[in-house]
């Protein structure tokens, strides 16, 4: 009704005569002619030109949204039924790398030993027993646990402890052909005098490595690796042993097998 009063008031001839004013001003309704008392005739043009472009500019976009077409809402409605409806047998194949490789049947090296799990052994338990000097001496503070460079190690102090033979059960079994893997740290070694540090591991009473490291010595990483000879069952005893004269920090990484 209002956009109809504000067309009325603006549909004048271009020239009226007081006597076309008149009668135009009865026909319009009240509203109306408040409103014509209100706005002058320029206002009124404007807001008709305001008014006009507003409802070309809707209706422009509602149909460029294609909700003026009955045929293009159908269109889009049957579309997504068809995609709700699709069968998985019509779906892609996954493409090779979106497949997950299967699992190889190797595990990689594991630990044959756990660093919390060591004991000392003496005696007639000790297959070392007897190749220390009478100056051997061990203090359970100069070796145990110790979390060293992001790892577990076993850590042994040869200033309080400078000739020691520990044991565990082996965690797995070894296989015959299988790698075993040593490592073993150790800082600057020292002595009043010169001489060698000894290590040495067994499984039961097989001597599988020794080696030793002359002192004066830097500090350094031992690693050696080999093949086992034979198979070993899960729980074969694990020996280790070191003696070592002098004030010097050693400290059992890995011990594993593959």
């Amino acid at each position: 009704m209002r956009c109809s009063s504000y067309w009325a008031i603006t549909t004048w001839p271009s020239n009226p005569t007081q006597e076309h004013l008149s009668l135009q001003e009865q026909r319009l309704s009240p509203h109306t002619q408040s409103l014509r008392k209100r706005f002058p005739d320029k206002s009124l043009l404007l807001m008709r030109s305001l008014l006009l472009s507003t409802c070309v500019l809707f209706l422009f976009g509602f149909w460029s949204l294609g909700a003026c077409s009955p045929n293009a809402s159908t269109e889009r409605l049957e579309a997504v039924i068809a995609d709700a409806r699709s069968p998985e047998e019509n779906l892609p194949e996954p493409t090779v790398a979106e497949v997950p490789p299967e699992k190889s049947g190797s595990q990689g090296p594991q630990m044959l030993v756990g660093h919390k799990l060591w004991k000392v052994v003496e005696g007639k338990e000790d297959p070392y027993d007897g190749i220390c000097s009478k100056a051997k001496a061990c203090d359970s503070k100069g070796l145990g646990y110790e979390f060293f460079g992001g790892e577990d190690t076993f850590e042994i102090r040869t200033g309080l402890c400078n000739c020691v033979t520990i044991r565990q059960p082996s965690l797995v079994s070894i296989r015959k052909g299988g790698t075993i893997q040593v490592r073993i740290w150790h800082f600057k070694l020292t002595a009043p005098a010169p001489g060698k540090a000894y290590l040495s591991l067994s499984f039961g009473q097989d001597k599988v490595w020794e080696g030793s490291v002359l002192i004066p010595s830097k500090s350094g990483l031992l690693a050696p690796d080999w093949k086992s000879k034979k198979a070993y069952p899960a729980g074969t005893p694990v020996f280790f042993h070191l003696h070592n004269h002098g004030e010097n920090f050693w400290s059992i990484i890995e011990l594993s097998a593959d």
